[in-house]
């Protein structure tokens, strides 16, 4: 009985108070995001704008992990050479918009598979994992952020969220 009970405690625990954390990650403050500046110049040359870019990895983790077993696990995703990473925290404060990408429901996500295989293997824990990228752009107007929404996405697949930086 003390068992059932137990699973019991688990399943409500599990249904009623989820617990939900994002880890951020991207290149470190002082260093070239590759990444990005290939971004900026194939944006340039396919649409004719030019902004500032920095991308961020996104991993949302359902579970009740934690903080030493997020900070593990954030360890373990990033490159400690060329990368930070933030818990709970958005990674970059100061920008002119940010263009949110992530899977649409339903869409196969393999990076948060991969993601929720890779937790289960260090911290043997059951967690579901979804993966989106953050864009935070600068010095380009609305009407071009939308623009450059468009094209880093496929409306079929993705959900795109646009949000503006505002000071106080």
């Amino acid at each position: 009985m003390k068992i059932l009970t137990e699973i019991i405690e688990k399943i409500i625990n599990y249904i009623f108070f989820k617990v939900q954390n994002f880890i951020f990650i991207g290149t470190k403050r002082n260093l070239n995001d590759r990444q990005a500046e290939i971004l900026e110049r194939k944006i340039l040359n396919d649409l004719k704008i030019k902004t500032g870019i920095r991308i961020v990895d996104c991993y949302l983790i359902d579970g009740d992990l934690k903080n030493d077993e997020l900070s593990f696990i954030a360890n373990i995703f990033a490159d400690k050479i060329v990368q930070d990473f933030t818990i709970n925290e958005i990674f970059i404060k100061n920008f002119s918009f940010l263009i949110w990408v992530s899977f649409k429901p339903g869409v196969t996500d393999n990076v948060g598979k991969t993601a929720r295989s890779a937790i289960k293997d260090a911290i043997n824990k059951d967690v579901d994992v979804w993966t989106s990228k953050q864009y935070f752009l600068y010095d380009v107007s609305y009407e071009n952020v939308v623009k450059i929404s468009k094209y880093l996405s496929n409306e079929l697949i993705h959900d795109v969220k646009i949000f503006h930086f505002s000071e106080g």
